[in-house]
């Protein structure tokens, strides 16, 4: 059984990735492409709204991009994930929903409080007041 890597909707980054589906069908994938139309390019959108270009142009036929390299097609649109029915990682499992724990620094340690993450995040003092005259 191939593993199966699915991708939700047409977006720029997934046009870079379905270029290349050749490449995931070759290494043992299946790749499946889920998007309800047509990927409209927004670096032509001016020009198309302008009436420079016509709207064919901006356009991008992700469905013959992606069978072009061996990957499946589904013309529709995600409503919903269910992790927990079919969820079989092939690699390392990913926690999903979990909280992120913050991490203490080596300086919050020594200070016994909380790390805010961020380098001189300890309280500066107030500058001298201006004299008056």
């Amino acid at each position: 059984m191939a593993r199966r890597a699915v991708l939700l909707g047409a977006g720029h980054a997934h046009l870079f990735t379905l270029k290349r589906t050749a490449d995931f069908v070759r290494r043992g994938f299946e790749l499946v492409l889920v998007a309800p139309e047509v990927f409209w390019y927004s670096g032509l959108a001016t020009g198309v709204l302008a009436g420079i270009y016509p709207p064919e142009l901006d356009q991008i036929d992700v469905a013959a991009l992606v069978a072009r390299g061996g990957g499946r097609f589904l013309r529709a649109r995600a409503t919903a994930i269910d992790v927990a029915a079919s969820f079989q990682p092939s690699i390392m499992p990913l926690r999903l929903n979990s909280p992120r724990r913050r991490r203490r620094t080596p300086a919050a340690r020594r200070r016994g409080g909380a790390s805010t993450g961020r380098r001189g995040s300890s309280p500066r003092p107030a500058p001298p007041a201006a004299p008056t005259g």
